[in-house]
Order: C-alpha cells, then sequence, then structure tokens
C-alpha cells in the first residue's frame, strides 16, 4: 500500500517557529541576569510542539493501510449498492478529526456524505476519526445513473497534525481495478417469437451431419483444398486426371476402437 503524500503548511506554523528560537535566546540571555524560566519555558513548549508535529506528518502513514473490499461491481440503471472502503491503522499514530474524500466517474451518483459535481464526476467527502490498532469500514452508497463504467479516479485522506497547525493529504495510488459497471436499460422487444430448439430426428434437412468414410459411392474430380489421403489412385491413372473418393453421408457416427 503506498500514498502520494503532501502537506499544506499553515503559515502560522512558521511564525510560531520563529517566536520559539527567539523566546529561546533571549531567555539565554536574560537568564544570564536573572529569573526567565517562563521564557525557557515558552520556547521549549513550542519547540516540542513544533518536533512533535514533524514526527506524526513523516510517520503516520508507515503502517496505513487502505482497502477496497470489492473491486467490481455490476449493477443496472436505478439499482443501489455501495463502495466499502477499509481502513486499517496498524501503528500507534490515531487518525483525529479526518476526512476522506472519493471521486467517481458519472455513471453512479453516491450519496451519504458531503457532495459536489466536478464535470462528469461525482466528488463526495465524510469524516471519520481511526484509533491506533484499530480497523474500521467507511461505506459510500450510490446509486447507478446511466449505463457506463465508473471508476474510482480520486481516493484521499485528509488530516490534521495533531496540533491543527498543518494539513497532511494522503492519496492512495493503486486505483486501476475498482470500478463499477451500469448495465444498459432493459427494456421489452414487442412481437418476438420464442424459438425452441427441435429435437434429433423431428426435422428434414439438406446436409448430413457426418461422413461415412467406409462407404466409398463413387469419384469426383479432383479440387483444391480436397485431401490429399482421400485421392483416388487408380481412377487418378485410368483418367490421367486426380480424381477423390466420394463417401456416404450419414447422420449417424459409426466408429471401431
Amino acid at each position: 500500500m503506498s500514498f502520494h503524500k503532501s502537506i499544506l503548511e499553515i503559515s502560522i506554523f512558521r511564525t510560531l517557529t520563529v517566536i520559539a528560537v527567539l523566546l529561546l535566546f533571549g531567555g539565554l540571555v536574560i537568564s544570564a541576569f536573572g529569573h526567565a524560566f517562563l521564557l525557557l519555558f515558552l520556547a521549549i513548549l513550542i519547540v516540542a510542539i513544533y518536533g512533535l508535529g514533524k514526527f506524526y506528518e513523516k510517520h503516520v502513514d508507515d503502517f496505513l493501510e487502505v482497502t477496497v473490499a470489492q473491486r467490481q461491481q455490476r449493477v443496472d440503471p436505478g439499482d443501489t449498492g455501495s463502495i466499502e472502503v477499509v481502513i486499517r491503522q496498524k501503528g500507534i499514530l490515531p487518525l483525529l478529526m479526518a476526512k476522506i474524500s472519493m471521486e467517481m466517474d458519472h455513471a453512479i451518483e453516491l450519496s451519504g456524505g458531503k457532495m459536489h459535481r466536478r464535470r462528469e464526476r461525482t466528488f463526495i467527502e465524510k469524516p471519520f476519526s481511526l484509533q491506533f490498532w484499530e480497523e474500521k469500514t467507511i461505506e459510500f452508497p450510490y446509486t447507478a445513473r446511466q449505463r457506463g463504467v465508473s471508476q474510482i479516479r480520486s481516493l484521499e485522506i485528509i488530516l490534521p497534525n495533531p496540533f491543527n497547525l498543518n494539513q497532511i493529504y494522503l492519496k492512495l495510488d493503486d486505483l486501476n481495478l475498482t470500478e463499477v459497471v451500469v448495465f444498459p436499460k432493459k427494456k421489452a422487444v414487442h412481437h418476438l417469437q420464442n424459438v425452441q430448439p427441435k429435437g434429433k430426428g423431428e426435422h428434414v434437412t439438406q446436409q448430413s451431419l457426418y461422413i461415412d468414410r467406409s462407404r466409398n459411392i463413387g469419384t469426383r474430380p479432383y479440387e483444391f483444398g480436397d485431401p490429399f489421403n482421400q485421392i483416388h489412385w487408380k481412377a487418378s491413372a485410368r483418367t490421367g486426371e486426380f480424381h477423390v473418393k466420394v463417401d456416404e453421408q450419414s447422420v449417424i457416427y459409426h466408429g471401431c476402437f
């Protein structure tokens, strides 16, 4: 399982980092002349928040797994169904106040969350939270709209770092086999008679089913494509031209074993 990870940094996060450096420097200077416990405490606190946030952003997806329960579904127009996404966190970092977004083609219409359309696609977003060593199944209900194939074009998890200062975007890479196939709408065909197959021996046919090689009834001139082992050598020698055997046709196959 692989993700394409991107991080949206908020400007206040960088500002706090600069403030922490200034407080730390100021605390060290003031401590030489007196007590600067408060300044040092604030500086260390901000640095700790920055370090923990960066650690979370780097390792939150190390043991995170996202799979689609059913790779392919086949439905008719008007049918309803659901796409189940299973999220497993096998690490110790929880996913709090997270959101999962899905984008699919217009053959189906998603529901059950914050939804809007993008051209010929449907986009939906649902909130969730996941503790460490926990598994959760998120359902995306849908209604089949029209004939076509609707594939998952985008599946993304959006979550803040523990201090809600930066946004982390985890986009799932493997989406090639996930699709919903909507069949054409069924319509009745009028004035169509049911064709029933006839049993053996119940109708007359102008062609036989088998050729009985043991019953030779004559010869005929050779034609292109005739098998070589069917050449009648005596008739060919007598007439000076190639002739082939003509065998009796039959509807019953006889064989010797």
